[in-house]
């Protein structure tokens, strides 16, 4: 579907607003070129992406696509617990296969070893006993078994039907889309002996069989994705089927810890490990399942299970990062991963860890690929070329994007030399072409019309400050001729910049400097009422805590906090700032924002609190400001409380018109006025006071107020000029405004 629909001709049929609500299934590859030309082209009010493998992303920052706004998080365990999927009765079955005689090829088995290894009469046996053991609530055996190989189907296939009576075929990546539809309807049909399809290269996404009976791992499982993936195959809920079957035949192969910490609620060795950092202790599996399922595994499997955690809870640091860079190479099929790929995971990590421990990204490849690095970053190790690399990854130190946009800028641009007023053109497009951006260069945003802004004054901005402080150090990589308005790279890197291959290791740099510069810019902290919140502080997410530290905090904890650890801020309230501490408790690891004894910030508070002394009422919501401030904004179940300036002119355009409206019906408790064009469309709530703004409580958080609707705007200006004060709703179709009083 998205491949048609990603031809131009058929995009073309569509005008880019003819969608207002657009939702898109396996989000996780919407950075692939058929899924961005769509994404891309068309421009609907509302984007929803969906995928049920966010720890697949393709290796790209699908995130950036929705802001990184996640609306819902639902994990396999939590949607079955919640009835939306069939429960699963697991059975881990010993595995006698010796997968220490075999290959280990970084992230894989050496496959010829392992397909002769698999296709073994023993094991064919072992999963026909099991079936037969372990039967279905009602019905026939309706089983998917996932193989290592396409001979390894082809055996297990034939060896089930021929001497163990169970009918199987083999389905395999090449197989026509009529015989796999053949297939599934003989699963599915109940008078047809067909009780196993033996896969290999599909059905781990996009296919639906909800009467799936079992679901057979029969080969060993390294990824938390395809584990979630092929399990989650034979979920869907279907009439008279109780539970699945799920049989994985456990052996002593490497990363045997998947399926038990799969079902314990984790998705990464990482989570693990930070769960064991924080001193808590996991507890049994049969503890985190959801109702109805089970698990039992055979003393064997259990066994090495026990091996495989008391393993990983012993792994240093530096084993951790390795462990979890091969993960995530693993998710991208084994491709090397670049800076961005790794911004771009679920795992709960930030490549700048790997930076700091490792002293370098390529050095961090280094270590974690056992020596083997594509020849491009080959070439630049031990030279100047590495250590501009590494300046970028290390040094940057941005408070604000600027100088990320210069540098691509610079990369968009032939040569090592660059006339200051062709960067500043290239500056200002970019931040034009990206208006969800502009508020990160104020005083663009604030211009009534950004597109008008003067160049000259882009100029003098980027001299003063990026272009400054790009070549201000003798230890810098630039120069600046403020005189002849030239900005230079220093010869010694002339060489490096023209090769295509280090441009593109640069780019991946900038791309992810950007991206994690906005990533944290754009976090939200919302902060429930709590009685110690005007005494000593209150709990913070973790997970929006670790986003701002993501900001460049120097030092090797600079991506979270151990237990007990803490780190000084400062929070931001109407323009005052006050002292705060960042704190993550010894017991239970618990992030909080404490300020025992500083009367001030609690006065501060005070306000925001008072009429909300509610169990999850929600108070206020903390931005970062800066690297070590945050912002803390009025909180209500109306949504963000966003401060906007009334129009400047309360005489010309809607808001005259809305005036008139007034006036003519002063009396009533509500307004209309009607439009020619569509506009905007949703619900606010409306505080018209005194002074220069209004407050409007909204869904979006409008971190640049000039993208706010001018439509809500105007009629906020026009009550506000019509002498009207206190709070107001508005209600936006596409050609219509309603405004009504809200009671007191």
């Amino acid at each position: 579907m998205i491949q048609t629909l990603a031809r131009p001709n058929n995009l073309r049929l569509f005008r880019p607003e003819h969608f207002e609500y657009v939702v898109v299934d396996e989000f996780h590859h919407s950075m692939a070129n058929s899924y961005r030309r769509v994404i891309d082209y068309l421009k609907p009010r509302f984007l929803l992406g969906l995928t049920a493998t966010p720890e697949r992303m393709d290796g790209r920052d699908v995130l950036s696509l929705c802001d990184y706004n996640i609306a819902l998080e639902l994990r396999l365990l939590a949607a079955v617990g919640k009835g939306l999927l069939a429960p699963f009765q697991y059975y881990a079955i010993y595995d006698e296969t010796d997968y220490e005689q075999i290959i280990w090829r970084g992230t894989h088995y050496d496959e010829e070893q392992l397909d002769a290894a698999l296709k073994n009469d023993t094991r064919t046996a072992t999963v026909a006993n099991n079936l037969r053991k372990f039967l279905p609530s009602s019905g026939k055996i309706k089983a998917l078994a996932f193989c290592s190989s396409v001979s390894h189907a082809r055996y297990t296939a034939n060896r089930l039907t021929r001497e163990h009576g169970i009918e199987a075929l083999p389905l395999l990546g090449g197989s026509a889309t009529e015989d796999r539809a053949a297939a599934i309807r003989r699963l599915e049909d109940e008078n047809d002996p067909l009780q196993v399809i033996c896969a290999v290269d599909i059905f781990n996404e996009g296919i639906d069989i909800p009467s799936l009976t079992h679901i057979l791992f029969l080969r060993p499982t390294q990824s938390f994705t395809v584990f979630l993936q092929q399990l989650g195959r034979g979920l869907r809920k279907a009439s008279g089927k109780d539970f699945l079957v799920a049989i994985d035949l456990v052996g002593n192969f490497r990363k045997a810890h998947v399926a038990p910490l799969v079902f314990s609620g984790y998705t990464s060795v990482n989570e693990y490990l930070e769960d064991r950092r924080a001193a808590l202790i996991a507890p049994s599996l049969d503890s985190r399942l959801p109702d109805g399922c089970y698990i039992n595994a055979d003393i064997e499997a259990q066994r090495i299970w026990n091996h495989e955690f008391t393993s990983i809870s012993r792994f240093s640091n530096e084993e951790r990062l390795k462990a979890l860079y091969l993960e995530i190479k693993d998710d991208l099929d084994g491709r090397s991963p670049g800076l961005m790929d790794f911004l771009a995971n679920s795992h709960n990590v930030d490549p700048h860890e790997f930076v700091l421990h490792f002293g370098g990204w390529l050095r961090a490849k280094l270590a974690c690929e056992g020596g083997d690095l594509p020849p491009a970053e080959k070439r630049v190790l031990g030279t100047r070329g590495e250590a501009f690399l590494t300046y970028l990854e290390k040094d940057l130190s941005p408070t604000r994007s600027f100088k990320m946009v210069v540098l691509k800028a610079l990369l968009s641009m032939p040569g090592t030399s660059w006339n200051v007023e062709d960067i500043a053109k290239e500056f200002l497009g970019y931040f034009l072409d990206n208006p969800d951006k502009l508020f990160d260069f104020k005083a663009l945003a604030r211009n009534q019309k950004p597109s008008d802004y003067p160049l000259k004054r882009v100029v003098a901005h980027i001299k003063q400050m990026p272009l400054h402080f790009l070549s201000n150090k003798k230890t810098d990589w630039f120069t600046l001729d403020s005189d002849a308005n030239v900005f230079r790279l220093k010869p010694e890197i002339h060489s490096f910049w023209l090769d295509e291959s280090f441009r593109e290791l640069v780019s991946d740099r900038v791309e992810y400097a950007l991206a994690r510069y906005f990533y944290r810019r754009g976090a939200r902290g919302p902060v429930l009422y709590d009685q110690r919140i005007l005494g000593e502080g209150f709990p913070v997410d973790a997970a929006f805590v670790q986003r701002v530290l993501s900001g460049g905090r120097a030092g090797p904890q600079s991506i979270s906090l151990k237990p007990a650890e803490a780190i000084e801020i400062s929070l931001l309230l109407s323009g005052q700032k006050y002292k705060a501490t960042i704190i993550r408790k010894e017991i239970g690891g618990e992030y909080w924002v404490t300020y025992p004894g500083n009367q001030g910030l609690i006065d501060a508070l005070r306000p925001l609190v008072e009429g909300k002394e509610q169990k999850g009422k929600r108070v206020f919501i903390l931005t970062p400001e800066d690297r070590n401030t945050l912002a803390v904004h009025p909180g209500s179940d109306q949504g963000y409380a966003v401060t906007v300036p009334y129009a400047k002119n309360a005489d010309s355009g809607y808001t005259k018109q809305f005036r008139e409206i007034l006036r003519k019906s002063p009396e009533a408790a509500s307004w209309e006025m009607e439009f020619e064009k569509s506009g905007y469309g949703g619900e606010m709530d409306l505080d018209i006071m005194e002074g220069d703004t209004f407050l409007a409580w909204t869904q979006l958080t409008y971190d640049d107020v000039t993208r706010f609707p001018q439509r809500i705007k105007a009629v906020a200006t026009a009550l506000f000029a019509e002498g009207r004060r206190g709070k107001y709703h508005a209600q936006a179709k596409a050609l219509q405004v309603r405004i009504s009083k809200k009671q007191a």
